[in-house]
């Protein structure tokens, strides 16, 4: 099996990216404006106003967004070409724990129970492998998909955005407020009956609503579940060829996995007994400058206007780059401690670094070093990098 290290996954930046992509793509129903995605909206904790799911509010950014073209944001800003902040150099800031280099795990935290593993290949592997499955025999649990008709009404009065048909939720997923996917819990395909819930208050979605009760109509259309399938030979050859076996498959994945934990618990362990007595302004200010270009790009790409694109968030500017000025403080400590073992260690970038770490070829690495830069990407790798130093050092008692 070719694995692979997601790169965007490790840094806060590109998992924000990947948010912003899910988010907008919510609001605008993938380009189709439907009567159905409106009105799925007005209920939804996710989303602001009927108004907002309709594409009203993206009139003013279409206008600016001709005027104005919104650069992609420099992931690589502040970096050497090698991964390190550039001009900065770590150890002024950080000081390592004494054993940074010699951790002892207790032997629990480098064991996997079967227990354990079991559920790991369950969620990570097998899930996405699942197939849905119509129920008919029984009622509505807590992770079933529901396929509804809902009618919603204030003070008796029906209003605008809270009405659909055939609406796909999936129970316990938190998309819709507080108390509706409980109540639909325990009815059966066919029923009708009413919920009643209250909106939050304060409620920044629609503030016209706030603490306000509301009783939906429902309709319950169908119910299902997912399915992971069964982890034998069969299922291993068609999914993961490389492998002779289930038994072979599960054996790697096994050894992966309990090398990953023993990773995580030292690196871990040296975040956390390892201080940062500032991080340099300069850093900051440039870590919100990426933010803030980022979300000004993702707007500006969907045909919103950057505050538009705050406020489905319940946040402003101002708020939002406060609030980023907090990330940034955990985030870049996490990265000048690890600067800090590279500079402690002489730990660089060598020829033939990406492709091990990351498990990608020379063309996919030239995508990835186009896409976001070589200094963002090779400053993840020396976090991989240093990771492996710490589990590397480690002993298990």
């Amino acid at each position: 099996m070719k694995k692979k290290n997601v790169v965007w996954g490790c840094v806060a930046l590109v998992a924000v990216l990947a948010v912003v992509i899910c988010i907008v793509f919510a609001f605008t129903n993938g380009g189709e404006d439907t009567e159905e995605s409106t009105s799925a909206a007005a209920v939804s904790d996710e989303v602001s106003t009927s108004e907002a799911s309709t594409g009203e509010a993206s009139t003013d950014a279409e206008e600016s967004s001709e005027a104005e073209t919104v650069a992609e944001p420099d992931f690589s800003s502040g970096l050497t070409e090698n991964g390190l902040f550039d001009g900065i150099t770590a150890t002024d800031y950080v000081t390592l724990c004494e054993d940074y280099n010699s951790i002892k795990v207790p032997a629990e935290e480098a064991e996997v129970t079967d227990e354990e593993f079991d559920a790991y290949v369950s969620d990570n592997i097998l899930a996405g492998y699942a197939e849905a499955v119509e129920v008919t025999d029984r009622a509505v649990e807590d992770g079933d998909t529901v396929n509804i008709d809902y009618v919603g009404s204030i003070d008796g009065e029906e209003f605008t955005g809270g009405t659909a048909e055939g609406y796909d939720l999936t129970i316990g997923s938190g998309a819709f407020i507080d108390g509706f996917e409980e109540q639909i819990i325990g009815h059966e395909i066919g029923e009708e009956f009413d919920i009643e819930v209250t909106f939050p208050d304060p409620y920044q979605n629609n503030p016209d609503m706030a603490g306000k009760e509301a009783v939906f109509k429902i309709t319950l259309n169908s119910i299902s579940t997912t399915v992971n399938p069964e982890l034998n030979d069969e299922f291993v050859a068609e999914n993961f060829p490389d492998y002779a076996s289930a038994e072979a498959f599960l054996t790697e994945i096994r050894a992966d996995y309990t090398k990953n934990k023993q990773t995580s618990y030292v690196w871990n362990y040296v975040l956390e007994n390892s201080t940062v007595s500032e991080v340099p302004e300069q850093l900051i200010e440039n870590y919100i400058e990426q933010q803030v270009q980022l979300y000004k790009y993702m707007a500006y790409s969907y045909s919103m206007t950057y505050e538009d694109l705050l406020s489905y968030y319940g946040t402003t500017p101002e708020e939002f780059e406060a609030t980023e000025r907090e990330y940034a403080n955990s985030d870049l400590s996490t990265m000048l401690i690890s600067q800090a073992i590279c500079e402690k260690e002489s730990i660089g970038i060598e020829d033939g670094d990406a492709t091990k770490y990351f498990g990608y070829t020379e063309e996919e690495m030239t995508e990835l070093y186009d896409d976001y830069g070589k200094g963002y990407v090779n400053q993840i790798l020396l976090m991989q990098k240093t990771s492996e130093f710490t589990y590397n050092n480690s002993v298990v008692e």
